[in-house]
């Protein structure tokens, strides 16, 4: 099954999620980028950073609010 992918529009998306990712606070962009991009589980985010486990998980889970309020304008259908 053959897919067009329009390569300019999903690196417009790239680029406005790696400014999303950047503009959100530190401690939540450190756990978001430690989960999504390094593979780490909460546990391990946790240990690295001498937090608790559900510290971690509300970061991830405000960094991914965040995130979605910031790019639903790039994700809406033309």
């Amino acid at each position: 099954m053959y897919v067009d992918v329009d390569y300019y529009l999903v690196e417009e998306l790239r680029k406005h999620i790696e400014e999303a990712v950047h503009s959100l606070p530190a401690s939540y962009s450190e756990a978001f980028a430690m989960h999504r991009f390094s593979g780490l589980s909460y546990k391990e985010i946790a240990l690295q950073l001498n937090i608790s486990t559900k510290t971690v998980d509300y970061r991830i889970q405000q960094a991914l609010k965040l995130l979605r309020k910031e790019l639903i304008v790039h994700l809406d259908s033309p």
